[in-house]
C-alpha cells in the first residue's frame, strides 16, 4: 500500500460506557487497512470516558500507533476531543474526531488520502458517508436547527427527524454528525475547539455553525465511507441522554437563534415537562421517559 495518512491525520476516539466491544472492532478495522505498514508514532488517541477503564490502556498493547488518556471523570464528547488536541505536541493538519462504534473499510487509507486531496483550502471540516451495517446510507447531515424545522421534525421518525437527505455527490452541508468528522487542526485551534458547555449532543452542530460564521465550508464527501454500527437515533430512548440532549438544544438556541425562538422553545419545553413529568393516564408510553423529564425540570432553561 502507499504510505498511510498518519502524518496528515490524528484520530481521536472517545469511548463511553458500553463502548469497549465497539473500540475493539474499530481498532481491528484500522489495523487491517494499514496492511503491515510501519507506523512508528501514535496516530490515534483513545479518550477513556468509561467508568471502569479500558484494559488495553491500562496494560499497554502491541499497537505502537495507539495512545490513551483517562480523565478523572467523564468529560463529554467535545471536551474529550479538546483534551486530546491539547496533549498533541506536533499535531498533523487534520484531527479526526470519532465515536468508537465505527468500522473502517480495508482501503480506508487510500480513500482518506483522496478525500483530503479534494478538500479545498476553505473547507474547514470534512465528513464521510456513513453506512449502516447492511450497507444502506445512514442519515448524517442536516440543516441548522430552527424552531420551524424542529417542530416539523416532530412529524417524522425519531431516527431521521433532525437530518436531511443524504447527498448523492460531494456537497457543502450545514452540519454533519460528530460520529466521524475530519477538522482542520488550525481551524479547530482558531475557534477554540468544541464548546465544552455541550456535554452530549449538538456539540457537532454548534461547531459547524461557528465554522459557517467564519465563512468556512463543511464538506460531505461520499467517496469515502465508514460503517457506523450503533447510531444514537436507532438506540432505545435513554433517560440520561435525554436530559443532556434537551439541555444542549437549549444551549444551541441560546447561542445561535433569535431570543424569541429560545423563549418559544423554553415555553414548549416547560409545557412538555409539566405533562410528561406526571403519570399521564392516556399515554402510558410516556412513562418510559418519566425520570428523564423529572430530571430535566432541574436543568436551567436559559444556559
Amino acid at each position: 500500500m502507499s504510505k498511510p495518512p498518519t502524518d496528515q491525520v490524528h484520530f481521536v476516539v472517545v469511548v463511553a460506557d458500553g463502548g469497549l466491544a465497539d473500540l475493539g472492532r474499530m481498532l481491528a478495522s484500522l489495523e487491517a487497512g494499514l496492511a503491515g505498514a510501519d507506523v512508528g508514532e501514535p496516530f490515534l488517541t483513545v479518550v477513556d470516558n468509561t467508568t471502569e477503564g479500558i484494559p488495553v490502556l491500562r496494560t499497554g498493547g502491541s499497537r505502537r500507533w495507539l495512545t490513551g488518556i483517562r480523565p478523572e471523570s467523564n468529560l463529554g464528547y467535545g471536551a474529550a476531543v479538546n483534551l486530546a488536541r491539547r496533549r498533541l505536541a506536533n499535531a498533523p493538519p487534520w484531527i479526526a474526531a470519532c465515536n468508537a462504534d465505527l468500522v473502517f473499510e480495508p482501503d480506508w487509507p487510500e480513500r482518506l488520502i483522496e478525500a483530503l486531496g479534494r478538500a479545498e483550502p476553505d473547507v474547514g471540516l470534512l465528513a464521510p458517508r456513513l453506512r449502516n451495517v447492511d450497507g444502506s446510507d445512514q442519515p448524517s447531515v442536516g440543516p441548522f436547527p430552527t424552531l420551524a424545522n424542529l417542530l416539523a421534525g416532530r412529524l417524522r421518525s425519531r431516527v431521521v427527524r433532525k437530518y436531511g437527505p443524504t447527498p448523492g455527490q460531494a456537497s457543502d452541508v450545514d452540519w454533519a454528525t460528530g460520529a466521524c468528522l475530519l477538522i482542520r487542526t488550525a481551524v479547530l485551534d482558531q475557534i477554540g475547539g468544541f464548546d465544552e458547555g455541550f456535554f452530549l449532543d449538538y456539540e457537532d452542530t454548534d461547531l459547524c455553525r461557528r465554522l459557517a460564521d467564519r465563512g468556512l465550508r463543511r464538506r460531505f464527501d461520499p467517496a469515502w465511507s465508514v460503517v457506523h454500527t450503533r447510531p444514537n437515533a436507532s438506540r432505545p430512548p435513554n433517560p440520561v441522554r435525554l436530559v443532556h440532549s434537551r439541555a444542549s438544544l437549549m444551549r444551541y438556541f441560546a447561542k445561535h437563534r433569535p431570543a424569541w425562538e429560545l423563549r418559544a422553545l423554553a415555553t414548549m419545553t416547560r409545557v412538555t415537562l409539566a405533562v410528561r413529568s406526571s403519570d399521564h393516564p392516556f399515554a402510558p408510553c410516556w412513562r418510559s421517559g418519566l425520570e428523564a423529564y423529572r430530571q430535566l425540570r432541574s436543568v436551567p432553561i436559559h444556559p
